[in-house]
């Protein structure tokens, strides 16, 4: 088996998917669906998974060949004799890269055998073959590079040094180059269970994360000894559920380190299998990041670890207080283990934020956080996640405050996917929706595992009005993490506002506990029918709430998007003008660069909006003025306009 890195241009991903999928098919892994296009260089994931592949396959086309990234990609690959190039609409390769020969695919339709598919299997597998034969695989490029060569270089010795066991995921993470080995195999004897057990290897090989040190991965047929962690897993078909299991034990002693239950509805058995492959591949990161850290916890302390990583991986969008319960204690254990407190900070943030309490941080809660803070910073003061702490903890409405200490926190840390998504938080608090969906997207390419960060990344692009670009990201989070509720959110929130409102009907009334309660089932009937009656039905509503609620603020960003949907401009700039409360529109400052509220933010009485929650200052004082100031055929200058307010 080879490690193949496909270099393609991003309008080309439809073509990209067939051949990866042939690879795979063929036993290869493909590092393809990771890739990032943005800035001005590569990113750190791109960059070592580059270095760590067997094979460079480079996909030319119009839009390749005018691509920085894929010429970059090619170059690397021919300079360490690793390229296999193929042009996917006849396009012929750029100066520079002619002298090889390019297998043309053009004419595959992505389906069935071709004489050019088989013929780029081989240049793969000539790769794989180095693996196993270094010496008659370097005279046989030898030979090649004499002769019009389709391969050439002398990486042999590279390659030899990357294939170790049975699979490998790439040594590209910040773990270490250390290897640890898990052995996976069935928990029972059922035929069920043993076909999990297979399926799980190639779906981990497949799953190539950049969060994973280099594991390398066997079958149940090694000894137990010669394993330092054996993950088992059992399914039970069945009607109307499939159930399965993951137990994660000690290899040596075969102590039980974590274990979890699952269950899909019978025709959902892939789905099963795939959530199975990603709880799997989130709980190994979670034990590396233990055992990279050369901390020692006692087995209570370590199951309590695991499950609270899983956990916030899973879940973040949810109640994270568990988490935050069993991370305290782990601390408390272990005082020195950095990855534990970065942990506790970020659930931390969430259970002491104004949105998780209804506008109301229990002060016990706050009070613990402050002091975990100053714990966390005395353990180290660079620790990113002590800044982004610091800055949950200022006042709403210091939107500059929060930027001020985020920004370059960012800049920093741009391989650290939550630092980029607090990020995309506040950016969205100002109206760079862009920015926004950037470094949403930056996060979830860093961390592939985590449904939260995808999540944020649908939301992101939702709000920027790339609805359809939105929906393939959800089809991907569905795909991968079927059934958990992070991914159920954001289905229902996206079906909400943007998709189809039967979806998140169904979705409604599956919940037992639905806040929003009446209002929501009436916004989806107008949405799902507007007629009069039905408009008329939300709107009454949603004036009866704001009036008889007993905490009205927790009201008003439903009402501004009822508003903005069915009502006009004229009745959301009432709202946000006439409401007593500037702290409550401070916290709803996203809301209103979403796409329902363009009419609104093209009145220039919105300006006024923006000066009274303090948006002007921060866009006078740093220059960053939002995305709607730029959109054609604003009718009034926003710089011209904000500088009449006093």
């Amino acid at each position: 088996m080879a490690s193949v890195f496909l270099s393609y241009a991003r309008d080309d991903a439809k073509k990209a998917r067939p051949i990866a999928l042939a690879l795979e098919a063929a036993g290869h892994s493909v590092w393809w669906d990771l890739h990032v296009r943005g800035g001005a260089q590569f990113s750190k994931v791109i960059e070592e998974a580059l270095k760590a592949a067997d094979v460079v396959l480079v996909l030319w086309s119009a839009d390749a060949i005018e691509s920085p990234w894929v010429r970059d990609e090619a170059a690397a690959g021919r300079d360490s004799g690793r390229l296999v190039p193929a042009t996917i609409d006849g396009t012929e390769p750029p100066l520079g890269f002619r002298q090889f020969q390019t297998i043309d695919l053009s004419r595959w339709k992505g389906r069935g055998r071709s004489a050019e598919l088989e013929e780029l299997k081989a240049a793969v597998d000539t790769f794989a073959d180095s693996k196993r034969d270094p010496i008659s695989a370097k005279a046989t490029r030898s030979r090649r590079a004499l002769g019009g060569p389709l391969l050439f270089g002398l990486g042999a010795l590279v390659i030899v040094a990357l294939a170790v066991g049975l699979f490998i995921l790439r040594p590209w993470s910040r773990f270490g180059s250390s290897i640890t080995t898990v052995t996976i195999a069935a928990s029972d004897d059922t035929p069920s269970s043993r076909a999990a057990a297979r399926d799980l290897i190639v779906k981990l090989g497949a799953l190539q994360t950049s969060q994973l040190g280099s594991i390398r991965l066997a079958g149940a047929d090694e000894k137990r000894g010669d394993s330092d962690l054996r993950m088992e897993v059992g399914v039970a078909p069945g009607n109307p559920a499939n159930h399965a299991s993951l137990i994660l034990k000690d290899g040596s002693r075969g102590t039980i380190l974590w274990s979890r239950g699952f269950e899909q509805p019978s025709q959902q058995l892939e789905d099963l299998k795939q959530q199975l492959a990603f709880t799997s591949a989130t709980t190994l990161e979670c034990l590396l990041d233990q055992r990279s850290s050369g901390t020692r916890l006692s087995p209570e302390a370590a199951t309590s670890y695991l499950n609270a990583c899983a956990q916030l991986s899973e879940f973040l969008n949810s109640d994270p207080t568990a988490a935050v319960r069993m991370l305290s204690a782990v601390v408390q254990q272990a005082p020195g283990f950095k990855r534990a407190w970065a942990k506790l900070l970020l659930a931390e943030r969430e259970t002491t934020g104004v949105a998780f309490n209804g506008g109301r941080p229990p002060a016990l809660a706050l009070s613990a956080f402050r002091k975990h803070i100053a714990e966390a910073k005395r353990l180290d003061p660079r620790m990113p996640e002590v800044t982004l702490a610091e800055a949950s903890l200022l006042e709403a409405s210091d939107l500059p405050g929060a930027l001020a200490l985020i920004e370059p926190l960012a800049s920093r840390h741009s391989d650290d996917p939550y630092v980029l998504a607090a990020y995309a938080n506040v950016l969205g608090k100002v109206g760079r929706l862009g920015d926004q969906a950037e470094a949403a997207s930056k996060a979830v390419r860093l961390d592939p595992l985590s449904p939260s960060l995808r999540n944020d990344f649908i939301s992101a692009l939702a709000y920027a009005g790339a609805f359809d670009a939105a929906q393939r990201e959800l089809r991907e989070a569905e795909r991968l993490w079927p059934g958990t509720a992070t991914v159920q959110d954001a289905r229902f929130r996206f079906h909400l506002r943007y998709g189809d409102p039967k979806i998140a009907r169904a979705i409604f009334e599956q919940q037992t506990d639905s806040t929003g309660g009446r209002a929501i089932q009436l916004f989806l009937d107008a949405r799902i029918e507007p007629t009069r009656a039905n408009i008329q039905a939300v709107l009454d509503r949603v004036r009866e709430r704001l009036a008889n609620m007993e905490n009205p603020s927790a009201g008003i960003g439903f009402a501004v998007q009822a508003y903005a949907q069915f009502a006009g401009k004229e009745q959301v700039l009432n709202l946000l003008l006439n409401w007593p409360k500037t702290s409550d529109l401070i916290l709803l400052s996203d809301v209103y660069f979403r796409p329902h509220l363009r009419d609104t933010r093209r009145d220039p009485r919105f300006m006024r909006v923006a000066q009274r929650i303090g948006l002007i200052k921060y866009w006078q004082q740093s220059g960053r003025w939002p995305d709607f100031c730029f959109e054609p055929g604003m009718p009034y200058d926003c710089k011209a306009e904000a500088a009449k307010l006093k």
